[in-house]
């Protein structure tokens, strides 16, 4: 999967800082123009591997396992 871009969160309540990357995986497709494969949708991970996060907007992001609220930074 290749990584599309990389920033920085930070928790809404707190101090702690995250890097995130997003990247989108390919979906295989079967189709008669033989296309091997299209983009899929940007997924975006902790890069330290520690868990996943789910884009509320293009600034705010949801911890998958906590249900915490992350904003982009930089």
């Amino acid at each position: 999967m290749p990584v599309i871009e990389t920033f920085w969160v930070k928790d809404v309540d707190g101090p702690r800082e995250y890097v995130v990357l997003g990247v989108q995986p390919e979906v295989h497709t079967s189709t008669l123009d033989r296309l091997p494969s299209l983009p899929g949708p940007v997924q975006y991970r902790f890069a330290d591997g520690s868990g996943t996060l789910t884009a509320i907007d293009a600034n705010t992001f949801e911890i998958a396992r906590t249900g915490q609220r992350v904003c982009r930074i930089r």
